[in-house]
């Protein structure tokens, strides 16, 4: 007998384990990030990938953003696209 599985409903304050949770059930499919994306070149998901892994990458340009947004930078951030 299975259990109920929950519904995906919003990701914004969606805790890890569930978030995490929700990725090993096939709800969510992600990759990492990567500065140079095995997608093709020019694609949404290539330039967000190369963004988001220059976010990961460069601490400045980190802080920059998240300072802007108003985000703590004291927690762990995850990049995936």
């Amino acid at each position: 007998m299975q259990g109920i599985q929950k519904k995906l409903t919003k990701l914004v304050g969606l805790k890890k384990i569930d978030f995490d949770s929700f990725v090993k059930s096939g709800q969510i499919k992600l990759q990492h990030a990567r500065l140079i994306p095995t997608l093709k070149t020019g694609d949404e998901m290539a330039l967000t990938s190369i963004f988001m892994a220059t976010v990961r990458l460069v601490k400045e340009y980190r802080d920059g953003i998240f300072k802007s947004i108003k985000l703590n930078r004291s927690g762990r951030a995850y990049y995936f696209t």
